[in-house]
């Protein structure tokens, strides 16, 4: 069975390229802000195994989605990674906000790739 994976990034030129690349191992679905990624989470009857989120978009931003995670309670059922072209500030601030991992765009798209696969293996 595929693990279900959330994808937040404003940018479609991302956004869609990424999730057609883990549309082969994971049952993905995206969101364009961090507000629908939230809404998309908490109202879900089915659980998500994953999120990547951008740091920079629109109405909430990365570490506002990991930050709102983690007071709900939620972070700790995820595998929580952000992927964004944010400074280093910035990507220590994703981790110290509760994210497991920071890949940087557009370098790091190997590694994130790896990381998922690793972390989110899918079960029989």
């Amino acid at each position: 069975m595929k693990k279900r994976l959330l994808i937040a990034d404003d940018d479609d030129t991302v956004r869609s390229p990424l999730a057609t690349l883990l549309r082969t191992q994971f049952d993905v679905v995206e969101a364009r802000d961090g507000a629908e990624a939230l809404r998309l989470i908490t109202r879900s009857t089915e659980p998500f195994h994953g999120i990547v989120t951008d740091g920079n978009m629109p109405r909430i931003d990365g570490i506002g989605v990991i930050k709102e995670l983690c007071r709900l309670e939620i972070a700790h059922d995820l595998l929580v990674v952000m992927y964004t072209a944010g400074d280093r500030d910035y990507r220590r601030n994703a981790v110290r906000a509760g994210a497991e991992r920071v890949f940087e765009k557009p370098h790091d798209l190997p590694m994130l790739v790896e990381f998922l696969q690793h972390n989110l293996r899918s079960t029989p």
